[in-house]
């Protein structure tokens, strides 16, 4: 419990040697392998945060955990997602997200956000959060498939589910800000942009090179840097 409290508060050193203790005493405990690797990749260590979780994928089978099998292929899938290995990570939600399986549809649904593929996203992501109601994730990757399609009542419905759940940090402000912009809310969009850490936007605003100024074309583009 200490050591995902300390994941989740992006404290990924201290969590990691949470993880490895508990691995010590038990070293069959796949789920303290995969949140290693994904403390790894979170440090930056792309190379090894792979390499763990490809060992603990190959290790599961002589074990014969079918159903753990399938959910550190999950898992390996959306770290995949999050480094852009899209074909891979394909590779590793497919069987899974055909067995109905809540999150493998989930960041399937992400992925084909990510390539594009629009009406195959939504219907993954549709049965996703009918699966899963208080999957935050999947309304915020809905949230954003809508987006792309310009649906921007539906956007916001998604965005505005995600944060009233909560969970899932600045992300629901941030799609919820653009889909306001998109219908012409613009008061709206910059109520929104104002509620995300002043910290997060001043980064991204000098990154573009841009100031930070209280007007919708320049929140609008600080915003879009943020997705990207």
């Amino acid at each position: 419990t200490r050591a995902e409290m300390l994941r989740t508060r992006w404290a990924y050193g201290e969590a990691r040697r949470d993880f490895e203790v508990v691995l010590a005493a038990a070293p069959r405990h796949w789920k303290a392998t995969m949140c290693i690797a994904e403390c790894a990749l979170c440090q930056g260590a792309e190379d090894e945060a792979f390499a763990i979780a490809d060992r603990c994928v190959a290790g599961l089978p002589r074990e014969g955990l079918r159903h753990d099998i399938a959910n550190a292929r999950v898992w390996r899938g959306e770290m995949r997602l999050w480094t852009g290995r899209y074909r891979e990570a394909l590779v590793d939600l497919d069987e899974a997200a055909g067995r109905r399986v809540q999150l493998a549809l989930g960041w399937r649904g992400a992925l084909r956000v990510q390539l594009g593929e629009l009406d195959a996203a939504l219907a993954d992501l549709d049965a996703a959060v009918a699966l899963g109601p208080s999957d935050t994730e999947a309304f915020v990757w809905r949230g954003e498939a809508r987006l792309a399609r310009s649906e921007w009542r539906e956007a916001i419905a998604d965005f505005d589910r995600a944060a009233g759940i909560g969970g899932t940090g600045i992300w629901p402000l941030v799609g919820r800000a653009l889909a306001k912009a998109g219908s012409g809310d613009h008061a709206g969009a910059l109520a929104d942009f104002e509620c995300i850490p002043g910290r997060v936007t001043r980064f991204f605003a000098w990154k573009l090179g841009a100031s930070v100024a209280g007007d919708i074309e320049h929140a609008s583009r600080t915003l879009e840097s943020m997705r990207s």
